[in-house]
């Protein structure tokens, strides 16, 4: 069974740091970058995902989480 989970990313101008939140997974992370939040979120998605199965009753089969990030951060015109 495949799974998909929408991660959120927004940025905190008042901390000066990037947040990210998946209300499924109960992931909720901040990191100075946006790259050092995505990988912040792999890293502690395949345990969060784990624990979502457990409360769902289910077992995920997939040995690779499928997270979406979107993006809410206004980026500056040199990035995509």
């Amino acid at each position: 069974m495949k799974q998909h989970f929408k991660v959120t990313i927004h940025k905190d101008d008042a901390a000066g740091v990037y947040c990210a939140a998946c209300e499924v997974l109960g992931i909720f992370t901040e990191a100075a970058t946006i790259e050092a939040l995505q990988e912040r979120v792999m890293e502690i998605a395949p345990e969060m995902i784990e624990l979502y199965a457990k409360r769902q009753s289910e077992k995920l089969v997939t040995t690779t989480p499928k997270i979406r990030f979107v993006n809410d951060v206004q980026l500056s015109a040199g990035f995509a």
